[in-house]
């Protein structure tokens, strides 16, 4: 019985590892494609990697959809620390949540690096977009079947010590 709880404890632990690794590297992997792009005019992309250092000043205007991030790695943290689900969900939650709120941005405008101070207009998004909200999504995912793995071997454990007495 004690190595059946060992067990399954092992596994909640590798999947936990697996989920944030897989998360991160599609972070990074996002890191390497277009975000949005701007100017109806001559549309180009932002460079990504602008966006997650310089994103922090945006929301100071405003923009809170940054803060996805933060929220992120606050998933990671979460569950690589507490293993039982409900910190990463919650925090992976308003990460994606925040992630989607950029989409309704676009059309409007968003000061950027390379704008001398104009705002420019935000014309879509690209695929780097979409693989961030993906990694966020598998960070979400992967805490839900943690926290599900976690109440089955809590009943399991709970009918094993019943049928034992």
């Amino acid at each position: 019985m004690n190595s059946e709880g060992e067990r399954s404890r092992r596994l909640r632990l590798n999947l936990i590892s697996v989920t944030v690794l897989i998360s991160f590297l599609l972070y990074i992997f996002a890191l390497q494609h277009d975000c949005f792009f701007i100017d109806p005019k001559r549309p180009h992309a932002m460079p990504t990697f602008a966006i997650v250092v310089l994103g922090f000043f945006a929301v100071f205007g405003g923009e809170i959809s940054w803060l996805a991030n933060g929220c992120l790695v606050g998933a990671w943290m979460m569950m690589r620390w507490q293993h039982d689900g409900y910190g990463g969900i919650g925090f992976a939650s308003v990460s994606l949540l925040l992630a989607l709120s950029f989409l309704f941005r676009v059309g409007g405008s968003i000061m950027t690096p390379d704008g001398g101070g104009v705002a420019k207009e935000i014309v879509g998004v690209g695929p780097g977009y979409w693989l961030w909200v993906l990694s966020i999504v598998v960070t979400l995912a992967g805490a839900v079947v943690v926290l599900l793995m976690n109440h089955s071997s809590k009943a399991a454990s709970t009918i094993n010590a019943e049928s034992d007495s």
